[in-house]
Order: C-alpha cells, then sequence, then structure tokens
C-alpha cells in the first residue's frame, strides 16, 4: 500500500477519539496593581500600642508594593451525553504575577469540579466557592482590589472555598435560583471526619435590573477548634437604573471564631455609575463590635475609576480606609480579600496575659492608594 495511504489511515484512527472528545475552552484573569500604603502603625516601627507590651516588630509604616489580586488561569469542557444531559469539568489555578514565591500558585488551587448537568440542574463534587461566599461577590464593586469588603465582612472566615463540597444548583426558574452545598470536611483531611463538616445554601432572583439574594453558611465548631458552630446569614440585593447601579448587603455572624457569644453584624452599601468606557465607584461597609469584647467594630470606605479600553482589559484606580474603633486592627486589606498585599507593617504584643498582632495599631486608620491593569481572557 502507497505509504501516504498508510500515513492516512492511521492519522485518521488515531483522530477519531479525539474528535469525539469535548472542546476545552482556556480562561482566566491576569490583573496587576501597584499600590501606596500608609498602615499606621507605629508598633512597626518598634513603638508599642497602648496597653501592650512591644514582643516584635518589622517592616515600616507605609510603602510601595505591586500585587496579583488573584490573577489565575482556569480549562473547563463539556460533554453532550444525550438526552439532554453532559458531563461537566472546570480546573482553575491561581497565578501570582508579582511573586513567585508569594502564594497564589499552584494546580488546580481554585474553583475544581466535575459534575453532571441537565433538566434537573447541576451537580458538582470538588473544590468549590461556598454558595454564601458567591452572593456576597455579586454586590462588591471593588473585587480582589483594596477596596473588597472582605477586609471586613469576612473577619470569621465565611467568605470560603472549601474542598469536600458537593454542590446541587437548581434549573432557573423565571430568575429564582438556589444552590445548596455539602462539605464533608472542612480541614481537607485525608479520612473525613463528619464533626469537620459545614453546609451553605443561597437563594437569588435575578430579573432585569434588580437581583436578590439570601445566603446561610454554618460550620462546625470542630472544624473552628472552639466551643460553638460559627453561622453567617447574608442578604444581598442590586438594582440598575440606567447607567447607574446599586448595591447592598447585611450579614450577622453568630459564633465568631467558633466561640459562644462572639456575634457581630455587618451592612455595606456601594453605587456605580457608567458613563461610555469609564465607571466611577464607591462603597462604605461598615463592621459593628463583638457582643462580647468592647470597642471591636471598624469601617471601610473606598472610591475608584475604571476606563474600559476594550472588552477585555480595563485600566483603574482606588483609595480606600479603614477606620478601627479602640479594641479593632484591621488593616486595609486582608482577611482573605483576595488582593495578595497587605502591605508593610507587622507587629506582636502583649498585655502579660494575651498576645495580639496585625498590620496597624489597635484604632489605626490605614489607608492604600492603587492603580492597575486587568486583562480578562
Amino acid at each position: 500500500m502507497n505509504k501516504k495511504l498508510i500515513a492516512i489511515a492511521i492519522a485518521g484512527a488515531l483522530a477519531a477519539p479525539l474528535a469525539a472528545q469535548a472542546e476545552v475552552s482556556i480562561y482566566g484573569t491576569m490583573d496587576v496593581s501597584v499600590e501606596s500604603f500608609n498602615n499606621d502603625c507605629d508598633a512597626c516601627t518598634g513603638t508599642a500600642p497602648a496597653g501592650l507590651a512591644l514582643l516584635d516588630s518589622s517592616g515600616d509604616d507605609s510603602s510601595v508594593a505591586a500585587s496579583s489580586n488573584s490573577s489565575n488561569i482556569g480549562f473547563k469542557g463539556a460533554e453532550d451525553l444525550g438526552g439532554g444531559m453532559k458531563a461537566i469539568w472546570q480546573a482553575e489555578a491561581g497565578v501570582n504575577v508579582t511573586d513567585k514565591n508569594g502564594g497564589g500558585n499552584g494546580w488546580a488551587t481554585r474553583n475544581t469540579f466535575v459534575g453532571l448537568a441537565g433538566g434537573f440542574g447541576t451537580v458538582i463534587v470538588g473544590r468549590h466557592d461556598t454558595p454564601y461566599k458567591t452572593l456576597g461577590r455579586k454586590v462588591d464593586f471593588f473585587v480582589n482590589g483594596i477596596g473588597d469588603t472582605r477586609t471586613l465582612t469576612n473577619t470569621d472566615g465565611q467568605d470560603a472555598r472549601t474542598d469536600n463540597t458537593i454542590a446541587y444548583i437548581t434549573p432557573n426558574m423565571n430568575g429564582l435560583s438556589a444552590v445548596i452545598a455539602y462539605v464533608t470536611d472542612v480541614r481537607g483531611n485525608a479520612t473525613d471526619d463528619s464533626n469537620n463538616d459545614a453546609y451553605s445554601f443561597s437563594i437569588n432572583y435575578a430579573n432585569g435590573p434588580l437581583f436578590v439574594g439570601v445566603a446561610n453558611q454554618k460550620i462546625s465548631e470542630d472544624a473552628l477548634g472552639g466551643n460553638a458552630d460559627a453561622e453567617a446569614t447574608r442578604v444581598a440585593a442590586s438594582y440598575k437604573f440606567g447607567g447607574l447601579k446599586v448595591a447592598g448587603s447585611w450579614q450577622s455572624d453568630k459564633a465568631v471564631g467558633a466561640i459562644d457569644g462572639a456575634d457581630r453584624d455587618s451592612w455595606g452599601l456601594g453605587a456605580a455609575y457608567t458613563m461610555g468606557n469609564n465607571t466611577i465607584k464607591a462603597q462604605y461597609y461598615n463592621m459593628d463590635e463583638l457582643d462580647n469584647v468592647n470597642d471591636s467594630g471598624a469601617t471601610k470606605w473606598a472610591i475608584g475609576f475604571d476606563h474600559a479600553m476594550s472588552k477585555q482589559t480595563t485600566l483603574y484606580a482606588a483609595y480606600a480606609a479603614v477606620s478601627n474603633d479602640d479594641n479593632s486592627a484591621i488593616g486595609v486589606t486582608g482577611n482573605g480579600d483576595g488582593h495578595g498585599d497587605t502591605g508593610p507593617g507587622s507587629w506582636v504584643g502583649t498585655d502579660g496575659v494575651n498576645v495580639y498582632g496585625g498590620m496597624t495599631d489597635p484604632g489605626g486608620s490605614p489607608s492604600a492608594f492603587s492603580v492597575g491593569i486587568k486583562h480578562k481572557f
């Protein structure tokens, strides 16, 4: 047989099973910014906060930093199984653009799962953001930037991406949908322990310019090493009037850190106005004090400007500031807010009984200014 015909036959035989495979889509976000931080931190340069003896300090009170803002790359696909059913999968990894040793890199560290989808809805198993976390992301105008709301709203770690997650998403019923997730082991141990489980669910309604959602989440006390289950409830909404979009949320955290009696509420409002390729935005969030710790609240506000150079590329600038009560030391970024850099300050101190630490002094007012570029592909 002609050698060319043999080669064509072999190539065709090899290509046949490949043609049966579903196509793979590649997607991601590269989001890099440069910040000027002021951490309002006397302890960072050696002066202890009031009432504390300084044990250790490092860094400066202010600096310039580059951040990767949860940059990521992912692969996803689907296979038609017939009868209106398909198999779906996704593998997503964090990419630290600015610092190879700064964390965030690693294969399939972000939302990664396999599942089935059809007229019944969608079922997935793997690693994924909880429905509670996803709801909060829908109403934040500064996601992963210095103005991200999680600096205040995630002090309990409830805005989580959990391993060992089984989730069901209902079909969309005239704008109404729900997501239910069960986490078999929050700690991600090789041998699952039902005492370390969690559940999370949300009910959402989206119709035209209106979005409303409510979510609840509970993490077992054993998973957090405390004496009570940590539970959080969140309500969020947004509405769009032409070029103006307003959004806000309220949440109630029970047993913060799995400590009975450590309860607090948080709330916030934001708005964005788009004019052609430009968007002006602002938001304000308030975290009440813990019921068992006086003067432990804080507020955060942010303003920003986005310029869309195309559908995929945006230049932006933002300013954010935090104001702490006397017994609160929350930095302008941190608490898993996705930003990637918290500025220069750090300190450890003691009152003779307990050991404390933070990026700013108790009662401090840290701030930051950021400029960056975001490209989605």
